[in-house]
């Protein structure tokens, strides 16, 4: 988990720093990204299988609210 994590949030710092730099922003190319909270998929489903693992997730991607 630590790896998709850590991965995410890479892209995320890198996009914002890397989005105004002249040779983006300055040639009128926008930079846009899509990283969504917590999808339950299989890989997911194990770790939501207990109320504490799916209060350490929503914890660390508050987007979405596991526990509705």
């Amino acid at each position: 988990m630590l790896n998709y994590t850590s991965s995410k949030r890479a892209l995320s710092r890198w996009l914002r720093r890397a989005s105004i730099m002249p040779h983006w922003a300055g040639a009128g190319i926008a930079l846009n990204a899509v990283a969504p909270g917590t999808v339950i998929t299989p890989m997911m489903k194990d770790m939501l299988a207990t109320p504490e693992m799916v209060a350490m997730v929503d914890a660390h991607a508050p987007i979405l609210s596991l526990s509705c």
